[in-house]
């Protein structure tokens, strides 16, 4: 929810620059757009930007579109929609490595507490291997060390998304921005 107001509050920013360059974008417009790109965003698929851009027509009928305008909102639309499947992704792989590192922590623990001599297995497919306490110690820790490694891979690969769309929304900006000095 807190997503789709922050697209909302974007979108509108986007639309009422826009809609300062060439006059033609009125409120309704914009609702309309905004409100299927969230739809979209909401059911994964692609709203057909062109055809929403479209709807900007003046009273003669013709077309008040600028095709770079047009061209950089379609290929933000596909970087926001793109990156935000990644992001979930990520977060997915995130809460199970999570799970993976706590349960090999656990074990751990729990492995600690009892004697040297304790007879441990590992279970390999449908078979146990016996094993020493310091090989099973070795291996939680190394699992717990591959789990925190790849969460930090993870989390550095969320941030670059999100500054991607960020660059790609200023780039949007600036657009803007250079047709309205035009």
């Amino acid at each position: 929810m807190a997503m789709r107001k922050q697209m909302r509050k974007k979108l509108n920013g986007l639309f009422k620059a826009a809609s300062q360059i060439d006059g033609s974008w009125d409120s309704s417009h914009v609702s309309k757009f905004i409100n299927v790109m969230i739809y979209c965003q909401d059911n994964h698929c692609s709203p057909g930007l062109g055809n929403i851009i479209d709807l900007q027509e003046n009273r003669k009928g013709k077309l008040l579109v600028d095709l770079d305008l047009k061209k950089a909102f379609t290929e933000l639309q596909a970087k926001v929609i793109d990156s935000q499947q990644k992001v979930k992704l990520a977060d997915i792989q995130i809460k199970q490595l999570n799970r993976t590192k706590k349960h090999a922590h656990l074990t751990h623990t729990e492995i600690m507490t009892l004697v040297d001599e304790t007879n441990m297995y590992e279970g390999v497919g449908r078979i146990f291997i016996l094993l020493s306490k310091e090989v099973i110690h070795n291996k939680l820790l190394e699992k717990q060390k591959i789990a925190e490694e790849k969460i930090k891979e993870l989390e550095q690969k969320k941030s670059y998304l999100e500054r991607s769309v960020k660059e790609a929304e200023d780039n949007v900006w600036a657009m803007l921005i250079a047709r309205r000095a035009q």
